[in-house]
């Protein structure tokens, strides 16, 4: 990245004050909750431990508890736990109070220095937290959060709480406003075709490839058109891939017009192609097979081939969902109490994004098997992660 765009990107973002050169500084801004009367432990220490226990594989904070108690001698050579290592409950209580938007802060702050140079494809998708649902995870009282990943790397980018009483469509306009969007391409699902969505990450000088389906019908009927008429004149040559994944075998065929489209509504700017791909699915297992088509917008232009790979990137976003659940037990969490949910849900992408790290640097591998019990043997790996300066990723 040049400089100019270095210096830009610092201006855009929020900026890391002089001295903040490991998460350990960056988490020592964020404020206390807690009445001051009675504290018997460190706020400090208990974000700390809570982030060691992620990093463990713990799901929850009785087993994480148990877990820094059989490393506390080591815990205590560069924390004070003065009356030991705290409760659950005092781990409850403290990440059901802290304001979620400022933690927020203390991640994006982190995340915008280990990715300083780095551009590439953001994938933007919601999350549902099923058990920490305020009356069940009955229809429509699902909680959802909805999160950003980098697709090359892996690494969570930003998260919000989809609020009670909105939904993902007007998130995103929030959670494009906070990443550096210049030279990377953002994929979401169809929710977030909005013209609003088109414009502003134009505006950041980043590009899009967005799904079209029937929540923009005049859209839809425009591109189809466009789409359909390229290929039934032999303008546009479709391209074919056959994979074998989860049990399936898929065949998708996509279609490109790099033809500006024709709009019946000139509102929607910086569409540059159009596309459609057509997925067959059979189940290995049954035979069945399943069919399905959609058509899509893009602000840049690219081969049949590169657009079925960008679409298929989109969805890297669902394994980092994955590991969520079944490393973390994201879906299990029944945390609710306060801004429980929301700030446990970031605590778990510090600990994620920290294992991607130690991946990448050679720390640990998953060719040696679990990570989280990699990382409970390499205490000192685990250490230089929190308190070392924060390593970069390559571009």
């Amino acid at each position: 990245m040049s400089s100019k765009k270095r210096k830009k990107r610092q201006e855009e973002e929020k900026p890391v004050p002089e001295g903040l050169k490991s998460l350990w500084n960056i988490l020592s801004y964020l404020q206390d909750p807690r009445d001051k009367r009675g504290m018997r432990h460190e706020f400090s220490d208990i974000l700390v431990l809570a982030i060691i226990g992620k990093l463990w594989g713990c799901r929850d904070f009785v087993s994480l508890v148990q877990m820094l108690k059989i490393r506390k001698k080591w815990l205590k050579s560069f924390l004070k736990l003065s009356n030991g290592i705290p409760s659950h409950d005092t781990f409850s209580r403290v990440f059901s109070r802290i304001g979620p938007n400022d933690f927020r802060d203390c991640f994006i702050r982190w995340t915008s220095v280990i990715m300083e140079d780095v551009t590439g494809h953001i994938a933007i998708d919601g999350k549902a937290c099923r058990a920490a649902s305020p009356r069940g995870g009955g229809k429509g009282d699902i909680t959802y959060i909805l999160n950003a990943t980098h697709t090359e790397t892996g690494l969570s980018l930003f998260q919000v709480k989809v609020g009670e009483k909105t939904n993902e469509k007007t998130m995103i306009p929030m959670v494009l406003s906070y990443l550096w969007l210049e030279g990377s391409l953002v994929t979401t699902d169809a929710m977030g075709t909005m013209k609003d969505t088109l414009d502003r990450i134009r505006a950041k000088g980043g590009d899009f490839v967005l799904p079209v389906k029937a929540n923009t019908k005049a859209l839809l009927e425009d591109v189809r058109f466009e789409i359909e008429s390229c290929i039934a004149d032999g303008d546009c040559t479709p391209v074919i891939q056959i994979g074998k994944e989860h049990g399936r075998l898929e065949r998708r065929e996509c279609s490109v017009s790099s033809k500006t489209p024709t709009l019946s509504d000139l509102s929607w700017r910086g569409i540059a192609q159009t596309a459609k791909i057509v997925r067959q699915a059979t189940e290995l297992s049954t035979g069945k097979v399943t069919n399905e088509t959609e058509y899509f917008i893009s602000s840049k232009v690219f081969t049949a081939s590169e657009f079925l790979d960008c679409v298929r990137d989109h969805w890297k976003i669902e394994s980092h969902h994955y590991i969520l659940d079944e490393r973390m037990g994201e879906d299990r969490c029944t945390a609710r109490t306060g801004d429980a949910c929301e700030n446990i849900a970031l605590l778990r992408k510090f600990a994620y994004n920290l294992t991607i790290l130690a991946e990448h640097k050679g720390s640990i591998s998953k060719k040696e098997g679990n990570l989280p019990i990699q990382l409970f043997a390499k205490p000192t790996t685990v250490k230089r992660l929190l308190f070392g300066k924060i390593p970069r990723m390559s571009a």
